[in-house]
């Protein structure tokens, strides 16, 4: 029997067995599901890249909607996603979160340029 509580259909606290990332698609959907109920808060690092680079909250939801997976890593405890999408006036941009539970931290933000 678990501390989880499962199988006695107490409905308790999800453990995951095994620490490996979530899938791209899934991950994009953690991502947006954070971001819309708020659960976020800014590394300071983050906050001096947006600064740095013209970036601001509403680049971060542009991103963040127009936006997908592209990369993933676990320099620490938590997993991160790096997403990539289009600013406000359409430039590419990525910003890098960790996803720790029921909160999204944003470590890191940049431009990029288009590849074609």
């Amino acid at each position: 029997m678990s501390e989880s509580g499962a199988g006695s259909g107490g409905g308790g606290k999800v453990i995951r067995l095994v620490d490996r990332p979530l899938s791209y698609p899934r991950a994009m959907e953690r991502v947006r599901i954070l971001w819309r109920e708020g659960r976020f808060t800014w590394s300071r690092h983050a906050e001096e890249r947006l600064l740095k680079r013209g970036l601001d909250i509403t680049d971060v939801e542009n991103i963040i909607r127009s936006g997908r997976v592209i990369g993933h890593s676990k320099p620490g405890a938590a997993w991160r996603y790096e997403v990539e999408g289009q600013t406000v006036e359409g430039k590419k941009a990525a910003i890098i979160c960790e996803i720790d539970g029921d909160l999204m931290i944003f470590v890191s933000a940049m431009l990029r340029t288009w590849r074609r």
